[in-house]
């Protein structure tokens, strides 16, 4: 394999996902998860379908893989779930972070499952990582006056970062046997069926977005397919666990975008536990 293509379009991927956190938040904000899911979805698809109609890739049609991909959409609506309750909830420069996480997960279990390296740099990694990640989700001050209460949308992000961690791997299997843009067309289309049929048995029906909030859901949805489209090409030349390290550093662009856009401010000792994920982050990725 190309290594180097890999992590070259894992990069562009970090990139893209980094914007759409921003933008995810402002959507959720605006007028909720499912809606956002919803128009989200409808424009990643969009995109997916013109890169694969523009693209020369032959297609692999097997029809168990299909029905694979498909169920990973479904499983993949609790984890996108999960991160927008705590987009809404949060800080991007918690939730972000936390939730990206997930290629720890990810890349542990590509050792066992796939047989990728893991060395003791790695593990070196993951613990620093692991000890950043706790000190973005509690608030010091509550733990030295004896509540440990997680900060607002931090256990959500937890929670979305486990699972994304195992939907990740997953994906890579239908990505390398199907292709990079019928995976990702196939999880989309179901991860929008999935939230679609959660707003009909809520009874209240799709919600019409004024035009802004229309637009920044579309430019999200614009960015996740790109990203997405750049990380399923990046598996056809890279280790699953090194493409998700990479792709998953997007709160890099998130947080930075986020204390210019938002002015978002943390408290002193969240700055070098976020350091602490960064560089677990950049020796994983330079191994």
């Amino acid at each position: 394999m190309d290594t180097s293509t890999g992590i070259m379009l894992a990069l562009f991927s970090m990139f893209a996902f980094g914007i759409s956190d921003i933008l995810t938040q402002k959507a959720v904000r605006g007028f909720g998860s499912l809606n956002t899911a919803v128009y989200r979805g409808t424009a990643t698809i969009a995109v997916a379908l013109a890169f694969f109609a523009l693209s020369a890739n032959p297609v692999t049609f097997d029809g168990g893989m299909i029905v694979f991909a498909a169920a990973l959409g479904i499983f993949g609506f609790i984890p996108y779930m999960t991160f927008l309750k705590a987009m809404n909830r949060g800080k991007i420069g918690i939730v972000s972070p936390i939730a990206n996480s997930s290629f720890v997960i990810t890349a542990v279990l590509a050792v066992f499952l796939f047989g990728e390296l893991f060395t003791a740099l790695h593990a070196l990694s993951v613990i620093l990582i692991l000890v950043g990640i706790a000190l973005l989700t509690f608030d010091v001050d509550d733990i030295k006056d004896g509540r440990a209460e997680a900060v607002p949308g931090a256990l959500l992000a937890l929670l979305t970062s486990l699972m994304w961690g195992v939907y990740f791997l997953l994906f890579s299997i239908p990505a390398r046997s199907l292709g990079p843009y019928p995976a990702v067309i196939i999880t989309e289309v179901f991860l929008l069926l999935t939230s679609l049929s959660a707003i009909l048995l809520r009874g209240d029906g799709l919600k019409r977005p004024d035009r802004e909030n229309l637009k920044i859901a579309v430019l999200d949805g614009i960015f996740v397919g790109l990203g997405g489209i750049m990380f399923a090409n990046a598996l056809m030349f890279a280790d699953v666990g090194l493409v998700t390290t990479i792709s998953k550093a997007s709160p890099l662009i998130a947080i930075t975008l986020a204390a210019a856009i938002n002015r978002e401010k943390l408290k002193p000792y969240r700055y070098p536990a976020m350091l602490m994920v960064i560089i677990g982050i950049g020796i994983l990725a330079v191994l």
